[in-house]
């Protein structure tokens, strides 16, 4: 099929352009960051924010869109996220209006749960989607975006993706990480509530068959694993050769660290968890995953410790980017988000 795909230089559009195409698929990718300004037979430059690039995108007939492209950073402000998120997807909502109408397929967020995120069993049926919380746009924008889908009058196909496990994960696995390396880890509750995940190597063969079966025009739950929280973090810690910290944390906890997204990340997942069953999906298109999400977890560490190794080399390009306290404090601002357009990891 032909497909295009926005975000292919983001954590998931870069895994979903290598699969796709190894899957046989005709792939046009649009990027933010790897090609600005310069447009290519299989890679184009594109702004979402930016209605005068869309001029960019071919018009010869495409099978399927596959939206990847988004701003996940929660330290972005909620003007940007909504600009992007929201806004921008309803530019290629018209513009694949205009270019005829193919299917539709929207990678979106559990998120759109908005508070009933946290907790277990919460299926498409039994958990109406939430306008957000005010402190975490995120949601809301991605919401909005379904919703722009949705009154849109095109074929199309949500997938409501947990958190995604992989090299590029910029949220779970570095949350994880970063506190049982500097013991810091803690729980709230037994631990032993699931949370939903998928690895990011096993998504193209789900949107592949989605391709396949053809328009839903309904949002779907799309996980590879449901595994309890203590059973993740261990996986985690055998990986990383480190024990787990016993500290715990009361559940109260949580209402004095709304803002700390890392935090309310340890603190709700281990106490409530993150379930989020996918039986509608797999009635649609019944597929087996060909990874684990160990192999997510252990795909996840090696990525983050190559990363860390880069910018402790006094050589590394990276370390030349490597930002100062005084950057790392500043609020981040609008060229901040455009910079983070192509990479909306999707997670929670």
């Amino acid at each position: 099929m032909r497909i295009l795909l926005t975000g292919s230089d983001g954590f998931i559009g870069a895994a979903l352009l290598r699969d796709l195409r190894q899957a046989g698929h005709q792939v046009v990718g649009t990027c933010y960051d790897r090609a600005r300004g310069a447009s290519h037979s299989d890679e184009i430059f594109l702004d979402l924010t930016d209605p005068n690039t869309f001029e960019n995108l071919p018009t010869t007939p495409f099978d399927a869109v596959v939206h990847a492209a988004g701003i996940v950073d929660q330290r972005i402000r909620r003007k940007s996220m909504m600009a992007v998120n929201a806004k921008g997807t309803g530019r290629l909502v018209l513009w694949a209006k205009a270019n005829g109408r193919p299917h539709f397929i929207y990678l979106s967020s559990i998120s759109v749960y908005g508070w009933r995120t946290m907790g277990q069993n919460r299926t498409e049926e039994r958990t109406g989607r939430s306008g957000g919380i005010p402190a975490v746009p995120y949601m809301g924008s991605k919401a909005r975006a379904e919703r722009a889908i949705e009154a849109s009058g095109i074929p199309y196909t949500i997938l409501r993706l947990p958190a995604v496990l992989g090299s590029r994960d910029s949220y779970l696995s570095p949350t994880i990480i970063s506190a049982l390396q500097s013991r810091t880890f803690f729980t709230c509750g037994s631990g032993e509530q699931k949370v939903s995940l998928m690895y990011v190597g096993n998504l193209a063969a789900v949107v592949h068959r989605i391709m396949l079966a053809g328009p839903a025009d309904r949002a779907f739950n799309c996980c590879d694993a449901h595994v309890p929280w203590n059973t993740l973090v261990a996986e985690y810690a055998h990986c990383l050769g480190v024990d787990i910290p016993g500290r715990k944390r009361s559940g109260l906890s949580i209402l004095t660290h709304l803002r700390d997204k890392r935090y309310l990340l340890l603190a709700t997942f281990s106490r409530f968890g993150a379930h989020f069953p996918d039986a509608l999906l797999h009635a649609r298109v019944p597929h087996n995953h060909a990874h684990s999400w160990q192999e997510g977890v252990a795909e996840a560490v090696a990525g983050y410790n190559q990363a860390v190794a880069g910018y402790e080399r006094p050589d590394s390009a990276l370390a030349s980017r490597r930002p100062n306290n005084r950057a790392v404090s500043r609020r981040p601002d609008n060229r901040a988000a455009r910079r983070n357009q192509s990479n909306d990891i999707n997670n929670s």
